[in-house]
């Protein structure tokens, strides 16, 4: 039987090169493209740095509240920051719990994704008190501002 012109080895033979090249180039573009959880991952990184201005910074480069404003909530407190100069006292306020004595250690980290909203859920425990520490970030065009921060 030809097909083509080709017999049924030389249509077997290109069939399974065919396959080949997609299965590849596939696997090839799924390693390049970074995915959303990947990208939180990198907030969670934030929250393990050792020092408590590296973790400060380290939010702020995923914040821009005069795009997003961020709410900050400490225990009952809420508080909805609308400009970048009142966002590094709330994120010390915040992540005042985890500026204990010694090595931060992260016991558990979540991460999800729904839709245009991220959320990383950190528990750690710094100087013998453990602080679970909740960010929401929306999706901005192509990367993410943080929303929402909540630690108890």
């Amino acid at each position: 039987m030809e097909l083509f012109g080709l017999t049924r080895a030389q249509v077997a033979l290109w069939s399974f090169a065919i396959l080949v090249t997609l299965a590849l180039g596939t696997a090839v573009a799924d390693a390049m493209v970074e995915t959303d959880v990947e990208r939180l991952e990198e907030v969670a990184r934030v929250l393990a740095r050792p020092d408590a201005e590296s973790r400060i910074d380290g939010l702020l480069a995923w914040a821009d509240p005069a795009r997003e404003p961020v709410v900050v909530t400490v225990g009952r407190t809420h508080r909805r920051i609308d400009e970048g100069a009142d966002l590094a006292d709330a994120l010390r306020d915040a992540l005042d719990p985890l500026q204990g004595a010694g090595a931060i250690d992260v016991v558990d980290d979540d991460i999800s994704v729904h839709g245009e909203t991220g959320t990383v859920s950190v528990d750690a425990q710094s100087g013998g008190e453990r602080v679970h520490v909740t960010l929401t970030l929306r999706r901005e065009g192509q990367g993410w501002l943080l929303a929402a921060i909540r630690a108890y």
